[in-house]
């Protein structure tokens, strides 16, 4: 990973922070964290390095599509779903790049994960099917989720009794940083997305940590690359 995206990941903890600052002045309260996020702009400088090293791998620059109408892909269960990145030519769909982060609330957050992730790529297939998006041509789909590396995420949970049959027991022993790994493996490993990056920030250590090679920003963009079909010489990351 360049140092250019590390700083990016480190500045938009010091955004979502200075986000909540200004509602609070405001007299504004969201509930949580709420108030650090619901500006949806601490991601936006994340956003535009995977643009532009998207360009760099030979992605026409006026195919990615970051705000705007430009990013709204129709559904299938659902009439439209916003994407953070969205490649298109107006006539095929090309890639769709969805981009999560997480820095509380982890027992929910990871549930609401998994169920958003599973169900944004299954809506997105049957919009293709069903002759919505332009091309019967699966678009390269993607996802990334950056993570808060602090105690509680980091801490080992201990395994539920109340359950009538036993969890897979890779999630024995794991922190929810471990289980948001295996969730992000298994995306892969399971094409629901061909790309997805997981990593771990923590803003007060100033430290990246990227727990698996396959999930790293260099795998990322490899994978991003090979399933849009694109020369794979043409960019070191």
């Amino acid at each position: 990973m360049q140092e250019e995206m590390k700083q990016a990941l480190l500045r938009s903890y010091d955004f979502r922070l200075k986000a909540g600052e200004v509602q609070i002045e405001r007299g504004v309260h969201d509930i949580g964290l709420r108030t650090q996020v619901t500006s949806g702009k601490h991601l936006d400088e994340i956003i535009e390095l995977i643009s532009r090293d998207m360009v760099n791998m030979g992605v026409k620059e006026g195919t990615i599509h970051t705000s705007g109408n430009g990013v709204e892909v129709p559904g299938w269960f659902r009439a439209r779903k916003r994407w953070d990145i969205v490649v298109s030519d107006g006539h095929r769909l090309m890639a769709c790049i969805g981009l999560k982060s997480i820095s509380g609330s982890y027992g929910n957050n990871i549930n609401n994960r998994v169920e958003e992730a599973i169900g944004e790529a299954v809506d997105v297939r049957y919009a293709i099917e069903h002759d919505l998006c332009g091309s019967h041509s699966l678009p390269a789909l993607a996802y990334v989720l950056i993570v808060k590396g602090d105690s509680k995420s980091r801490s080992i949970l201990l395994s539920s009794n109340n359950s009538a049959f036993k969890q897979d027991p890779v999630f024995n022993g794991t922190s929810y940083v471990d289980r948001f790994r295996i969730m992000c493996e298994r995306l892969l490993e399971e094409n629901i997305f061909e790309a997805v990056w997981y990593v771990v920030v923590n803003p007060d250590e100033q430290s990246i940590e990227e727990p698996a090679d396959a999930l790293s920003y260099v795998s990322f963009i490899r994978n991003l690359r090979n399933n849009l079909h694109l020369d794979a010489g043409r960019h070191d990351v």
